[in-house]
């Protein structure tokens, strides 16, 4: 397991977890890491899924 605490989509629970060679990336590198993929936003489609319906504030929800 490789240490890694950086902003990164392979990067979970402070390990990377790139589970195989993908090609270098060297103009994105961080450090000694040259698979660095910056992680991407959330939507806010995406961010918006996790919020109460609003519209429908008096209903209870399952």
């Amino acid at each position: 397991m490789i240490n890694c605490n950086n902003p990164c989509q392979y990067q979970v629970d402070g390990f990377c977890n790139l589970e195989t060679a993908s090609p270098v990336r060297a103009e994105n590198a961080v450090g000694d890491c040259l698979y660095f993929v910056p992680r991407q936003p959330e939507s806010p489609a995406d961010r918006g899924a996790k919020l109460p319906n609003a519209a429908h504030t008096g209903e209870t929800q399952a």
